[in-house]
């Protein structure tokens, strides 16, 4: 049970932490039990019962002594002599001790209706938690002519009339607005007791949520255009036919456009044009989305034959790009340029031609991540039927992905030659690292896999099967072949890529595990271990374990064995496993 001489003040505590603690259910009924055991604890009373005598007689209210107090006068706490004094009370409390006898001299802060500068009206009395009812208003009221709270930060309807809970006779809510809010002040956390009481500062305007993206449905190049400008999440619900000059979009960030049942992107009967165009710090992320049949227009200056990507970031998972012609210029399928960044995984790039990059094209700082993408049946003029990446800056990281039947035609020259670079990978003035990704029946007449110029370049686990004129072509290009085995380990690879200008040998068609060498020998001495052989036996006076990366020397009074249990003191010339103790005062 509540007493009545701390009800009111009570509720309007408790409101403002119900309002402020909404989104933290958990918390608030520790907080109100806590808060009411604090505040009513010295003076509960069962409900029904009369309220029961204080140590100190409550004095009566005088006549302009207000009872501004957590439901008392200032008059009342400074006469049960826990030593507070007016200036505390008006202070730290919130009171008013305006015309109380008790406070004759002090120099209060006039925050009673007396005419002062707390922006109330003369005779609007502090009643709601030592403030007055016009106060709470101006804060968390709504202008309907009447003392209300509508919650904190204007959450509205929350709470209802304040006089169901403050005295608010003679306040003239809605009829002042302030020119700028009140700041609101300290409230104490519990009533007066024994001890000075600890403020807490009201609660601060909740902050309003920040709004869910809609998801809009397209199924048509005009619902695709409006969902865009309004940045929604997109759902394609059929394939998008594109007209002339296809979907430009410009500096839009977050931008997220997927398919349940692969929608396409095509153009429209007749018409030749690139697919998409990012410009601008574009970011768009595609899933489960196809383009097929785009070609170059003026607006890719013949770059990107379906997707052109300027400046800005491309994500496409689960997607397909076909039949995609850049003709002249560059990425038949995309064309990643100024700087772009452009990720792919589960993506299938096929019959797309271009004269630099028949599949995709980066250059200009330009970085590729591709996982699990298939390039096949692409084709150049030039460079890369599969993949060009070129200038300083400009990248690729591939894993786990293939080159299938990639083909540069190349152009003839005079001595009847034709030139042609990188069948399925070329590399110029850029960087790239692949691992697990393969390179099958991929032809041009200077690496039929890949090409490399002035570039750096890191391979492991590759496989290459079919390829035309040489696996590799190198020219002042650094480069490093590892089948990746830990040491004490082999991979067993089944090829060496051939080519020209290789200085070190490249190693392909490799294991996908490593295996342990045996015990008694170890991969001691060898860099990148290849096959069996690379595991070489113990000398004598030496042992090693399974998968050892060195052979240890056995220490005087022991000899190197092939057998943990030998006894007999003759051990091993080579390929000793174990260091056996000696039966006796001599072993061999």
């Amino acid at each position: 049970a509540v007493p009545r001489s701390c009800g009111r003040p009570l509720v309007l505590r408790l409101r403002l932490l119900l309002d402020a603690m909404r989104l933290r259910l958990q918390e608030l009924a520790v907080l109100a039990a806590s808060l009411i055991a604090s505040t009513c604890s010295a003076s509960a009373e069962p409900e029904g019962e009369a309220e029961p005598q204080r140590n100190v007689e409550k004095p009566r209210r005088l006549g302009g002594c207000p009872n501004t107090c957590y439901g008392d006068s200032c008059q009342y706490w400074l006469q049960l002599d826990y030593g507070y004094e007016c200036t505390q009370l008006e202070s730290e409390w919130g009171c008013d001790c305006a015309d109380c006898p008790a406070c004759d001299g002090d120099d209060d802060s006039d925050r009673g209706g007396d005419g002062g500068d707390d922006g109330t009206t003369e005779s609007c009395p502090s009643t709601c938690s030592g403030q007055t009812c016009e106060y709470w208003d101006t804060l968390y009221g709504i202008r309907d002519g009447t003392c209300d709270w509508s919650g904190v930060g204007g959450y509205k309807a929350t709470f209802g009339e304040l006089d169901t809970y403050c005295d608010c006779t003679g306040c003239s809510c809605d009829g002042f607005p302030p020119t700028s809010l009140p700041t609101s002040s300290p409230v104490p956390s519990m009533s007066p007791s024994t001890s000075r009481p600890t403020t807490t500062a009201l609660p601060s305007p909740l902050p309003t949520p920040t709004p869910t993206k809609p998801k809009l449905k397209a199924s048509n190049f005009d619902e695709l255009l409006a969902a865009v400008a309004s940045n929604a999440r997109i759902e394609l619900v059929g394939d998008i036919e594109v007209p002339y000059g296809g979907l430009v979009i410009t500096g839009q960030t977050n931008l997220r456009i997927f398919s349940d049942n692969n929608a396409t992107f095509v153009p429209m009967p007749g018409v030749t044009t690139t697919l998409l165009s990012l410009f601008a710090g574009a970011q768009v992320a595609f899933e489960g989305v196809d383009f097929e049949g785009g070609g170059s227009h003026v607006y890719s200056a013949g770059n990107g034959g379906c997707v052109l990507v300027s400046a800005s970031e491309l994500t496409i998972e689960r997607g397909r790009l076909t039949e995609c012609s850049a003709g002249g210029g560059v990425g038949g399928g995309i064309a990643a340029e100024e700087g772009s960044h452009v990720t792919m995984s589960d993506v299938l790039i096929e019959r797309s031609s271009a004269r630099l990059g028949g599949g995709v094209y980066a250059g200009g700082g330009s970085k590729l991540v591709m996982t699990s993408v298939v390039l096949d049946a692409c084709e150049s003029s030039t460079n890369g039927a599969g993949v060009t990446v070129e200038d300083a800056g400009s990248s690729l990281i591939m894993h786990s992905s293939a080159f299938k039947s990639c083909t540069v035609h190349g152009v003839h020259v005079a001595n009847g030659d034709t030139e042609a670079y990188g069948g399925g990978l070329a590399l110029v003035w850029a960087s790239a690292t692949l691992a697990d990704t393969s390179f099958s029946y991929c032809w041009a007449s200077r690496g039929g896999a890949i090409y490399m110029a002035s570039a750096s370049l890191e391979l492991s686990r590759l496989t290459v099967h079919g390829n035309g004129e040489y696996d590799m072509y190198n020219s002042a290009s650094d480069y490093l072949c590892t089948a990746i085995s830990d040491a004490g380990h082999y991979t067993e690879c089944s090829h060496v890529m051939t080519g020209l200008g290789l200085t070190i040998p490249c190693y392909a068609n490799c294991a996908s595990e490593a295996s342990a060498c045996e015990a008694g020998t170890s991969t001691e001495g060898v860099e990148d271990a290849t096959s069996l052989d690379a595991c070489r036996a113990c000398s004598a006076g030496s042992v090693a374990g399974s998968g050892a990366s060195w052979c240890e020397t056995c220490v005087r009074g022991t000899y190197a064995s092939d057998d943990v249990f030998d006894a007999d003191g003759y051990g091993v010339i080579t390929k000793a496993s174990s260091c056996v103790d000696c039966p006796g005062a001599w072993c061999v």
